[in-house]
Order: structure tokens, then sequence, then C-alpha cells
């Protein structure tokens, strides 16, 4: 374990010493988002019924969730 000391407030005797933590470093994005400049300049129309299953859930289960903290 890392420890870093580190002055708290003005005094002479605040010095407290600090655990540090690191995170693992995040991805980086390889490809791009669109395949083609012509369907990056398309608007694209977004429904319910063009998201794949995963997402029909988590937006039933937000609206469900919404319904609920509205009713209360």
């Amino acid at each position: 374990m890392k420890y870093k000391e580190v002055k708290i407030g003005n005094g002479k005797s605040t010095k407290r010493k600090i655990w540090l933590r690191s995170a693992p470093a995040l991805g980086h994005k390889d490809e791009p988002y669109y395949k083609t400049e012509k369907e990056m300049l398309e608007d694209k129309i977004y429904n319910f019924a063009s998201l794949s299953e995963t997402e029909k859930g988590i937006y039933i289960k937000l609206k469900n969730d919404e319904y609920r903290k509205s009713n209360i």
C-alpha cells in the first residue's frame, strides 16, 4: 500500500497520512462510431422497436420505477 503525507488546515501539526488507491486504466476506442460518412450524416430514428432486448428491459424497469415514485 502506498501512503502520502498531506497537510490539513493551517496548523503545524495537522499532517495526516492518507492511503493512495490506484484505479485500473480505462480502455480506449479502437473502431469508428460509424462505418461510413454517409451513415454519420443520416438522421437515425430511435424507437422502442429498434432497441435490443436488454435495452427494452432497462427502459421498462426505469419506467416502472418512475411510475412507482410518482404514485407515492
